[in-house]
């Protein structure tokens, strides 16, 4: 059984062929797919219109039978109704499994390494108001770009994860059991040290193409690029 797992691709109603050309093979190839989070963008866009989008077309159909959909910070389930079901057969903050010898445990990671996405009022405005969907949409840009401010937000950025992955770590080593592993999103950038009891996905976006493929009691983490 062939397993693929990804997050933080942060899709919005906006169709990007790009990405879903790389993607698309990867999950016709797997048994199984887990999203780990941060699947789409609520910040960027609305569920209604994220579930009429062109995804809807050819992403959906190929999800559906076969995808475990766990929540993240920017598509909680507090803004979804029953459509998750048209990508999604079970949705959960978490899931766990067994995989060879070890015991696999996936969650987003917001609940663990917290920010401001985590302040309910706040988050709860930036997810349901016109205004801050179009000024995210332009600082989510920003992390492309190579222009001043785009680097003052790629520093504060950083700034961010260095912590973020501090409380990942400390959270893993807390809770470790033997020959388990915690596979995590929520933060952009990846660690694949597998001698560590934890992996962090990092995000599936930008033209990085970054996921786990667990096959034949081996976990292999990629992390490419595409066009």
């Amino acid at each position: 059984m062939t397993t693929l797992i990804f997050s933080d691709s942060h899709l919005s109603d906006e169709f990007d062929a790009s990405w879903l050309h790389s993607i698309l093979p990867l999950i016709k190839k797997a048994d199984r797919v887990i999203i780990n989070g941060d699947f789409w963008d609520g910040q960027k866009t609305d569920f209604h219109k994220f579930i009429h989008s062109a995804y809807r077309q050819t992403l959906f159909p190929a999800l559906r039978p076969k995808t475990d959909y766990i929540f993240g910070n920017h598509d909680p389930q507090f803004i979804q109704d029953e459509r998750m079901d048209l990508f999604s057969r079970r949705q959960a903050n978490q899931f766990e499994f067994n995989f060879g010898t070890k015991k696999v445990v996936v969650e987003h990671g917001h609940l663990i390494a917290p920010g401001y996405d985590n302040c309910c009022h706040l988050n709860k405005f930036a997810l349901r108001s016109a205004t801050t969907k179009a000024l995210y949409k332009r600082i989510d840009r920003l992390n492309e770009g190579t222009n001043l401010l785009a680097r003052c937000q790629q520093w504060l950025i950083k700034r961010k994860e260095k912590k973020m992955l501090r409380q990942l770590a400390t959270y893993s080593q807390k809770e470790y059991q033997p020959q388990q592993i915690f596979i995590f999103g929520h933060r952009h950038t990846p660690k694949h040290c597998l001698t560590d009891n934890f992996i962090i996905l990092g995000s599936y976006r930008f033209h990085h193409q970054r996921y786990l493929w667990l096959e034949n009691n081996q976990i292999t983490p990629v992390d490419h690029t595409y066009n």
